[in-house]
């Protein structure tokens, strides 16, 4: 009888640690969590402040002159090889 006294409170003792273990862990997963969101959330404000203070500069306009190295080529290819005489 007395053995199944002490086997029963192990097993609460057990059941104890084991909860705690299972709490402390999905806490740990938990701050973990919402520090990392807390963070990317944080970062996200900062780059929309940064860009209203200091908006990007637009980008360049494309330039409306071909380059004409694109052409030698071209050009060398479709020569006249033919003289005028």
């Amino acid at each position: 009888m007395i053995n199944e006294a002490i086997e029963a409170v192990e097993i609460v003792i057990w059941g104890a640690v084991i909860s705690f273990g299972i709490v402390a862990a999905l806490t740990a997963f938990l701050i973990i969590a919402l520090g990392y969101w807390t963070g990317v959330l944080a970062v996200w404000a900062g780059k929309r402040i940064a860009n209203r203070i200091h908006p990007a500069p637009p980008a360049p306009e494309p330039e409306a002159e071909l380059d004409d190295e694109l052409y030698t080529h071209w050009d060398a290819w479709n020569a006249d090889t033919r003289k005028e005489t």
